[in-house]
């Protein structure tokens, strides 16, 4: 079981950035001149709702957010487009869609801004069970990026077995489900959005750990995750 658990449970604490972005995008990341061309139909129909508003709402930020990300890799365009909406804090951003017309769209809100800033993948070892905001943001970014999501669970699960090394059925496996609950908690004072991500991804850790603890672990602990 040793052997098992150092392979399982042996984790950077930290996680390589993975976005992954053409070999020709470096002319896109040069400079930033308030234009990006958009080929998705879909993000630029989505973009399209921004038009006249005040700011980018956050709904609109998740929604190209994710369909940029669908396929594991940011295209030059793809790249330029988060990089100029990143970096216009105000004013408008001119779009260019794939049948060559071009519209325009103001500055992000800060939801959205929020959410799009996480194609630079912070330092998650920082963000667990830092509160509520961190944790939102440690569950966005499996949601921005599904493909590192496995990457996250790992990390939770490396986490959880830390606990466990010290949890008993003589304490009640104290330490362990300490942490559960502060986690539990920080999500869902994170938003009811937030907690219904993340309780999927300490569902998912949960049994990561039980298999590595050959089912030793008390099944209530994920059993109430997964009834809500």
């Amino acid at each position: 079981m040793t052997s098992s658990l150092s392979r399982l449970f042996h984790l950077p604490a930290l996680l390589l950035p993975v976005l992954l972005i053409s070999s020709d995008a470096g002319a896109a990341t040069s400079g930033r001149d308030r234009m990006a061309r958009v080929n998705d139909t879909r993000v630029s129909e989505s973009l399209r709702v921004a038009i006249g508003t005040r700011a980018i709402s956050e709904e609109v930020g998740r929604r190209i957010g994710i369909l940029m990300y669908e396929d594991n890799r940011l295209s030059a365009n793809e790249s330029d487009l988060f990089l100029e909406l990143l970096n216009a804090t105000s004013g408008n951003v001119e779009i260019t869609d794939a049948a060559g017309d071009t519209f325009m769209v103001p500055a992000l809100s800060q939801g959205a801004r929020d959410f799009l800033s996480l194609s630079d993948i912070p330092d998650i070892g920082v963000l667990w069970l830092a509160g509520p905001t961190e944790m939102k943001m440690l569950s966005d970014v499996t949601i921005l990026n599904p493909h590192i999501r496995i990457q996250v669970q790992h990390f939770i699960a490396n986490q959880l077995y830390l606990r466990w090394q010290t949890s008993t059925y003589i304490n009640g496996y104290s330490p362990l489900r300490t942490t559960l609950s502060a986690a539990f908690l920080q999500w869902r004072d994170a938003g009811t959005e937030t907690l219904e991500v993340a309780r999927e991804l300490l569902y998912d850790s949960l049994i990561e750990l039980d298999m590595a603890v050959g089912g030793d672990l008390p099944d209530d602990m994920y059993e109430r995750l997964k009834e809500g």
